[in-house]
């Protein structure tokens, strides 16, 4: 689902590489499981934006989508933009960004300012 939709948008794999599509698997807890298992705990995963809190505990917020990651000027990952895939997705929006977090608001980052920031210069 993911390959068809980047490709029904004319993606190519370089596109992809340089801004940093990815998939986040349909499983409710994929990356609540990886990253406890890294050492993290589920208030950090709550606290980056990467898991909500549900009535059976913390699962994967962005589980379903292509992602992107979203970088500052200098290119560090704040947060993570993504793209519904599937109808029977539980959220509805069809584009979700990270929630604002201690390193992440929305208002304060321009997306794909890693990516402009020479051409900006060169002006």
């Amino acid at each position: 689902a993911a390959h068809k939709l980047l490709d029904g948008r004319n993606f190519s794999q370089a596109d992809c590489e340089r801004f940093g599509c990815g998939y986040a698997p349909q499983g409710w807890d994929n990356l609540v499981r990886h990253l406890a298992s890294k050492g993290f705990t589920q208030q950090e995963m709550l606290d980056a934006g990467l898991a909500r809190q549900g009535q059976r505990g913390i699962y994967d917020y962005f589980r379903g989508r292509v992602t992107w990651p979203i970088r500052d000027s200098t290119g560090r990952t704040l947060g993570f933009g993504a793209r519904k895939l599937f109808e029977d997705d539980a959220i509805n929006a069809k584009y979700i960004n990270t929630p604002d977090t201690q390193l992440y608001r929305k208002t304060q980052v321009l997306y794909g300012i890693d990516l402009a920031k020479s051409a900006i210069v060169k002006k």
